[in-house]
């Protein structure tokens, strides 16, 4: 929010242009950090908060269309993945969305919309603009208006911000729509963007949408903590690993008291790990509906992302395609995570050293073994 002889107004601020993510990304290089992927968000229609994407303009405080194609040659070149991100089913920005028409309905047959949370009052706040769920109904429309208009970019992958991991029902009167239609309208979409030769990243993914997939980010690494759960397994990793790439949630945004804690875990759960950057100061965002990004300008964190990258590479470059055969649980803290190619690797998260087959792993440390290494 900026002000104009005192009248607030809403402002679309640049946070990363596509020559500074250039830049970004030469310091990665330099430091040969290699097979790099790029979820770029808040690209096009306003910012991270996009209209509906059923026309697109990329957003010239960042560049424009020309930025955008200068910087997807530049990837091209370097052989970086982009995948340009847009929210399909949550509609955040209401400008050219008719929300009596196209919004799912509640039980009370009322258009659903979502109000951002006053989190120092722990209630929804009325005064902010919400959000709307798109009725399934139109999903499917404005996928094939999005790929009219996305074909145009020459770009060859596109990031799923909700369409992968979010179901919405519609309980309109006399039309009502549930879940499992709802799936039905989801996977048409999917297979659309498909039909595209789509390189596809997602938000989440939900088992209906792993075939059309080839990336999928922000995978927990853990359970809900729920006193009724009495050990968490990497279930959907080892469903995952060496069928479609997997990333942890953003590092840099994560509740992880150290980085070896991080570490231990992606080696444990075969996982790559994941950073959210900006370019410019964290201070940006104070006072906006983005201070939740608190700890995400990229020179803060850069020399320590690089460490953990050639870290975890060291090991998981062994395992490379492998699925996981077998997780196990040895003894308190200790885990074993063994690979088809019978590669394993051990982690203590502990503050003691353990022995395990003759092989001492110290605190907080892991090991490595079996298989060509």
């Amino acid at each position: 929010q900026q002000h104009f002889a005192g009248v607030p107004y809403q402002a679309l601020e640049s946070l990363t242009t596509f020559e500074q993510a250039e830049q970004i990304l030469d310091q990665l290089m330099e430091n040969e950090v290699n097979h790099l992927k790029v979820n770029y968000i808040g690209w096009f229609n306003k910012g991270f908060n996009h209209r509906v994407p059923t026309k697109i303009h990329v957003d010239r405080a960042i560049g424009g269309k020309k930025g955008m194609e200068s910087f997807m040659q530049y990837a091209d070149e370097h052989d970086i993945r982009v995948y340009p991100e847009t929210a399909m089913l949550q509609v955040h920005n209401a400008s050219g969305f008719k929300p009596r028409a196209e919004a799912s309905r509640t039980l009370t047959n009322l258009p659903t919309a979502t109000y951002p949370v006053n989190r120092a009052l722990r209630e929804r706040d009325q005064s902010k603009d919400p959000q709307y769920a798109l009725s399934p109904r139109y999903v499917e429309d404005y996928t094939r208006q999005f790929i009219d208009e996305f074909s145009s970019l020459d770009t060859t992958a596109v990031a799923l911000r909700d369409l992968a991991d979010v179901l919405n029902s519609d309980f309109r009167r006399n039309e009502q729509i549930d879940r499992f239609e709802s799936e039905e309208q989801s996977v048409q979409s999917l297979n659309l963007l498909h039909e595209q030769d789509l390189d596809m990243m997602a938000n989440g993914g939900n088992l209906y949408s792993l075939l059309y997939l080839t990336d999928v980010i922000n995978v927990p690494l853990g359970h809900t903590g729920f006193k009724i759960q009495d050990e968490a397994i990497p279930f959907y990793q080892m469903v995952l690993r060496g069928y479609v790439d997997y990333a942890t949630a953003p590092f840099n945004l994560s509740t992880y008291l150290n980085d070896q804690d991080y570490i231990l875990n992606v080696l444990e759960y075969g996982s790559h790990i994941n950073f959210q950057w900006i370019y410019e100061s964290n201070d940006e965002l104070k006072n906006t509906s983005f201070d939740h990004l608190y700890a995400v300008h990229y020179e803060r964190w850069l020399d320590r992302a690089v460490e953990i990258y050639h870290e975890v590479n060291e090991v998981l470059k062994q395992v490379e395609g492998e699925t996981i055969r077998s997780h196990e649980h040895l003894e308190d803290h200790v885990y074993r995570t063994i690979y088809d190619n019978g590669v394993y690797v051990i982690v203590n998260y502990g503050l003691e050293s353990v022995t395990i087959d003759g092989q001492t792993i110290e605190p907080q440390g892991y090991i490595t073994g079996g298989g060509a290494r």
